[in-house]
């Protein structure tokens, strides 16, 4: 099973590249890392993640809470 069918139930998403600036597209950010099942994802497993569309979504609807909980805008 692909890694981009389970993006939902990622945990402890990290996202990286996240710049309150680039509001709304947040084009440079991306998933440094995650865990599923409790298991870390392995850079291989990152890679699919962000060359996906499925990834580049996911980023994207998660970007403007990581810059809230970062900077508090």
């Amino acid at each position: 099973m692909s890694i981009i069918e389970n993006i939902y139930q990622l945990e402890d998403v990290e996202l990286d590249g996240v710049d309150y600036k680039d509001h709304p597209d947040y084009c440079d950010a991306y998933i440094a890392s995650a865990t599923l099942n409790g298991v870390e994802l392995t850079e291989e497993q990152l890679d699919e993640l962000n060359s996906s569309d499925a990834g580049a979504s996911f980023v994207n609807e998660n970007a403007y809470e990581h810059v809230v909980s970062r900077y508090g805008c």
